[in-house]
């Protein structure tokens, strides 16, 4: 088994070697073309983005070539293997996972000694310390802002004569009514999500589900400084109703978040979690369709609300720190990626929601945001402060299953949720107590931490 894992991992190596190669990962290039190689993580927008990429190849009088490859669900794992063989790309988008597995080992560049002064008061508000600033050192920033929200569809709603729920008992109890009564006839089901991966599915879900009742962020306690997962014993229980065969979308537990996309553009799906910055731009391109379709705040457990819901800082992009291109990366970086023609037309299209003031303060919204509130950031939305294995990943080094892994065993699996939750409570904090002695981290702790204004 171990052989052929390994030959898997050679393999898939070797093809992102050759598709560097093929798609301009070669420096040396005998014409004196500077190649930039470009990795991107999102796909609702390629069709306003890629033609600002042609227009660069084609206009810019440097001798710089552009190639981008598209990775979704797939982007953090096939980037560990690019580090593996050495084929990284000169740029890629930012995602959390990326920025915090291959930060450690000093792989992203510091922005700091290539920012001029203008550019550092264009973007001031955007930089946030212990976010993207780490030790007076610049490594990304985030242009838009994104936020799990509940997307649900307007007409499937109104057949049952029913509003989008506010808390997660009626939303149970809406999603059962419209599998009952349109499921077995019409393939018209309450209720999906992405779980084929369960991060991919809960991490756009499940923690903004416990934000707002319990205070806390994916289990972690800013007040102890340690971890607690057994209060999230009751959301798991609805969860495990929902993804229930007699609520959900048959197959809910294989489904990407494209093919659940596309189910919910066909009208079949009432119900599912994304993100913000995402489906407009999906809906209008990837998936056109006609259904009629709007986004709430993610309901709350007994609508309770104890805590602000995250919000994820982001449209940014790391650059490859041994690139040897780095004054090229950032001539395309700030003349097209950050530019205000980009980041006005971003906006507009409704791609995604800029954190920019002068973009806010000149651009006209798109439609979906001026119609739907709940897409724009919210008061009740905030930045929470990064938890220990977000601010070093190998400080928190957890011996058996993961905490996604470990909710989708009580989902599916049926196990026992508090026998389950306090074991991975324990798990983590002796993980993370190590990670303390072994100097990797510092303990992340506030008394007075108010969940409700969520800084440290």
């Amino acid at each position: 088994m171990k052989l052929i894992k390994k030959v898997v991992i050679l393999v898939l190596i070797g093809l992102i070697s050759a598709g560097s190669l093929m798609a301009g990962g070669q420096r040396d290039d005998p014409s004196g073309v500077t190649q930039i190689k470009m990795w991107i993580q999102t796909r609702h927008d390629l069709a306003y983005s890629e033609p600002w990429y042609e227009r660069y190849n084609a206009t810019n009088t440097d001798n710089v070539h552009l190639t981008w490859e598209i990775y979704t669900d797939n982007y953090t794992q096939m980037l560990n293997l690019a580090f593996q063989s050495g084929e990284i790309p000169d740029i890629t988008t930012y995602t959390g996972d990326a920025f915090i597995q291959h930060f450690p080992q000093g792989r992203w560049a510091d922005y700091t000694p290539l920012m001029t002064a203008d550019f550092r008061r264009k973007f001031e508000n955007n930089i946030i310390d212990g976010f993207n600033l780490r030790d007076g050192r610049l490594y990304f920033i985030p242009m838009m802002s994104t936020t799990p929200r509940l997307f649900y569809n307007i007409g499937i709603l109104r057949r049952v004569c029913l509003q989008p729920p506010r808390t997660l008992e009626e939303m149970v109890a809406t999603a059962r009514t419209i599998t009952d009564r349109l499921g077995r006839s019409e393939g018209i089901y309450g209720f999906a999500q992405n779980m084929r991966g369960a991060q991919a599915g809960l991490s756009r879900s499940l923690i903004a589900m416990e934000n707002r009742p319990l205070g806390t962020n994916q289990g972690y306690d800013f007040r102890t400084g340690e971890y607690n997962f057994t209060p999230m014993a009751p959301l798991l229980l609805i969860w495990r109703e929902l993804l229930s065969p007699a609520i959900a979308f048959p197959g809910s537990e294989g489904l990407d978040i494209d093919p659940l996309r596309a189910q919910f553009a066909d009208g079949k799906i009432a119900m599912y979690f994304s993100w913000t910055h995402a489906e407009p731009g999906v809906y209008a391109s990837q998936f056109p369709t006609t259904e009629e379709w709007g986004a709430v705040e993610v309901p709350t457990m007994g609508g309770v609300v104890r805590g602000a819901q995250f919000y994820n800082p982001n449209y940014g992009w790391l650059i490859n720190a041994s690139s040897r291109v780095i004054p090229q990366v950032w001539k395309l970086y700030t003349e097209v990626l950050v530019s205000d023609e980009f980041l006005t037309g971003y906006y507009e299209q409704g791609l995604g929601i800029t954190t920019v003031p002068h973009i806010l303060a000149t651009a006209n919204p798109a439609p979906i945001y001026r119609d739907n509130p709940a897409m724009q950031t919210l008061a009740t939305d905030a930045v929470w402060p990064r938890m220990p294995h977000e601010v070093n990943s190998a400080a928190v080094v957890v011996e058996g299953p993961n905490r996604w892994d470990t909710f989708a065993q009580i989902i599916y699996n049926n196990a026992e949720p508090e026998r389950t939750l306090a074991d991975l409570t324990v798990r983590y904090n002796r993980a993370l107590q190590f990670g303390i002695q072994q100097g990797l981290i510092t303990p992340i702790r506030n008394p007075n931490f108010n969940p409700m204004n969520p800084r440290l």
